[in-house]
């Protein structure tokens, strides 16, 4: 029931951008790049992070996200204002971003894992020994 409530609601939301888009006289071209960004970005992200579900207590995970999404609208931008590539050439840029991001997810993954480790270790440590 919760997928279907997500998938409704992301789906009546593009129908407002639609719509506010097409009321405002926003061009066709721009809504297809904001389109191409905002589905790149569900793609990417929408893979990595259930990928990584045992990473969403960790606040470096989501900092991490938050920079990569950051980059990711940015990055589009200013691809988008430089170069005149098509809908079809633009999802080829998804591919490094992706493994970037991957890149970058394990990372944390590993860095908290050390830290986990680490804090286990240190747990043990104090543990009064039994007379």
């Amino acid at each position: 029931m919760g997928d279907l409530a997500l998938y409704i609601l992301i789906s009546m939301t593009l129908m407002i951008v639609v719509i506010v888009a097409a009321r405002n006289g926003v061009s066709d071209q721009a809504f297809n790049v904001w389109l191409g960004t905002f589905f790149s970005g569900l793609l990417l992200f929408g893979v990595f992070i259930p990928a990584f579900r045992r990473l969403w207590n960790e606040w470096r995970f989501w900092v991490l996200i938050v920079v990569m999404l950051a980059f990711h609208i940015e990055g589009w931008k200013l691809l988008v204002s430089r170069t005149h590539l098509r809908s079809m050439q633009m999802a080829y840029v998804i591919m490094p971003e992706g493994m970037i991001l991957a890149v970058a997810c394990d990372w944390v993954d590993r860095l908290v894992r050390r830290l986990h480790a680490k804090r286990r270790e240190r747990e043990k440590s104090h543990i009064p020994v039994p007379r």
